[in-house]
């Protein structure tokens, strides 16, 4: 679908603004039984520039509340200029989710003035920022550990603070990392994650036939460029984003994502 607010980006095979939304089952190892055919919306890499108009993630928005997920999530790289700070509460304010709205920030992020300042405006859209923190949360009567790593841009939860975390009383049965680049997939791994959300490459912004994603800004290239990857005991969803800093894909659509998480 063709989003409003359509300018000369849609030249012939520019797939820019050519919103796909995916609905994906993701059989995922130690789900608690109550946690079955949970849902979670996957946002990323919004970048709110102000070169698309604000029509365009209205649109997003209206999108995401139609799949009515549980939970929502957001990956960061959400704003990069202060003209657009209005429409966190305009735009970003709508979204709404009954089991919680979560997001981390990105690279691009911090590329604004005062980022307490953009944390300030999230937070008071009803988004919990997750940068840095580890946050313990009940969904469908079932205990959760969600925890955010912004690396190498900003600090990740610390380790002593999530050990303490996952040795509490009654310590939670399933756990999920929300990062920015999925970089940090080793680190999810190393800390037992049983799910991780990311984006920060794109998908490689443009896929050609047999070749495959052509780059992506990551330690590993394009190795995790987009889509759905497993190393135990970890299962990994990196969102091609919904918009980005070039206003080119091909063969590389923007995802607007829902999750639906299933026992393995």
């Amino acid at each position: 679908m063709i989003g409003p607010g359509v300018d000369g980006r849609r030249s012939p095979g520019n797939e820019f603004l050519r919103l796909e939304i995916c609905h994906k089952t993701l059989r995922v190892s130690n789900l608690p039984q109550e946690l079955d055919g949970l849902t979670i919306t996957h946002l990323s890499d919004l970048h709110f520039t102000g070169d698309i108009g604000q029509a365009y993630f209205d649109y997003v928005v209206d999108e995401a509340n139609r799949l009515q997920s549980d939970v929502l999530v957001i990956s960061g790289d959400i704003i990069e200029s202060t003209s657009c700070e209005p429409w966190l509460r305009e735009t970003l304010g709508r979204l709404h989710a009954p089991l919680g709205k979560y997001y981390v920030l990105g690279n691009h992020d911090k590329r604004m003035p005062d980022v307490a300042h953009v944390r300030k405006l999230l937070n008071a859209t009803g988004l919990e920022d997750l940068g840095g923190r580890c946050l313990q949360v009940e969904w469908r009567g079932c205990p959760v550990l969600l925890a955010g790593n912004e690396r190498p841009w900003f600090p990740a939860v610390s380790d002593d603070l999530l050990t303490q975390a996952m040795s509490l009383p009654g310590a939670t049965p399933f756990r999920m990392l929300i990062s920015h680049s999925p970089d940090q997939f080793r680190w999810a791994r190393r800390h037992s994650f049983d799910l991780m959300l990311a984006g920060h490459n794109h998908g490689g912004q443009m896929r050609f036939p047999l070749f495959g994603p052509l780059v992506s800004p990551s330690l590993y290239g394009t190795r995790y460029s987009g889509g759905v990857y497993y190393e135990p005991p970890t299962l990994l969803h990196v969102s091609r984003g919904i918009s980005g800093e070039h206003p080119l894909r091909w063969n590389c659509a923007p995802e607007l994502a829902q999750l639906k998480l299933e026992r393995a």
